[in-house]
């Protein structure tokens, strides 16, 4: 059963959607809908999530860093688009199995493992971190103007809850980049480039979605988006960082609604009535 949460981003003109993800940085607002949370309303982690992750430290140290690239673009033909990835099935340089095979993903990638991340000042990381996104996206995605890359802010970090990588979303502009003229560049790691509709992902969302994505896994429970577009759902972390922005987006029109048709005692009521929730 889908669930519609977000009704303003459905009746607002793509342009004016655009702006409020380009303008507001959409990482400060509170949205009441926390769908990054590694454990909450909106997400059920493997029941043995907490067993894992320690296998994993006692491993590893620490969780891997990546960073991916969240890019909205506007298209004359049907409003406003969202780019992501499918990840191929094995990585055909190896053949090994990927853990996320098949999945839709936003572009980017892995921090360099010689990096002592945890090290660095918070400017070095932020810098780190958008140097592996630009070059990931480079890598992958042929077509890019690449002196038209602009970083315009973070979104609140997340981890994965199998794979156990902490990541880091930026919303990227693309400057004089024609969407059309995109095409995956690296075939090895990649198989498909979709541009996903925003406000189709707005009448197709599944809260609650299951999806199997591993026979020796746990299922996956949490927010799905099944488009007819695309021949298997969005789900993960691409979905939750999805949701999260969709959220940003309605709380921001229903301010904006709130700013140009109410009385401020009335806003007032409606900020006391949604602190309640």
């Amino acid at each position: 059963m889908t669930s519609r949460l977000w009704p303003r981003i459905e009746k607002a003109h793509p342009i004016e959607l655009l702006q409020i993800i380009h303008s507001n940085p959409l990482n400060t607002l509170g949205s009441q809908h926390d769908f990054l949370a590694p454990h909450g309303q909106f997400y059920d982690p493997p029941q043995d999530y907490q067993q894992l992750l320690n296998g994993h430290l006692q491993k590893h140290g620490s969780l891997r860093r990546s960073s991916i690239a969240f890019i909205p673009y506007f298209n004359e033909s049907d409003g406003l688009n969202i780019l992501l990835v499918k990840k191929a099935s094995k990585n055909k340089a190896v053949s090994n199995d990927f853990p996320h095979a098949n999945q839709f993903a936003f572009p980017g990638g892995m921090v360099p493992k010689d990096i002592d991340f945890d090290s660095l000042s918070d400017v070095d990381q932020e810098g780190v971190l958008l140097d592996s996104v630009v070059r990931e996206l480079t890598e992958e995605i042929g077509g890019i103007v690449e002196d038209g890359i602009f970083p315009l802010y973070q979104l609140p970090s997340t981890q994965t809850n199998t794979s156990f990588v902490h990541v880091h979303p930026f919303v990227i502009y693309l400057g004089r980049t024609e969407a059309k003229n995109l095409f995956i560049k690296d075939t090895t790691e990649l198989e498909e480039l979709h541009h996903v509709n925003l406000h189709d992902l707005t009448k197709n969302f599944h809260p609650s979605g299951v999806v199997e994505y591993a026979s020796s896994s746990p299922l996956y429970k949490g927010p799905t988006f099944h488009l007819s577009s695309l021949e298997s759902p969005i789900w993960g972390l691409t979905a939750r960082i999805l949701a999260y922005v969709l959220s940003e987006i309605e709380l921001v029109l229903e301010r904006q609604e709130h700013a140009s048709h109410s009385s401020p005692s009335d806003y007032l009521k409606s900020l006391h009535q949604r602190e309640s929730l």
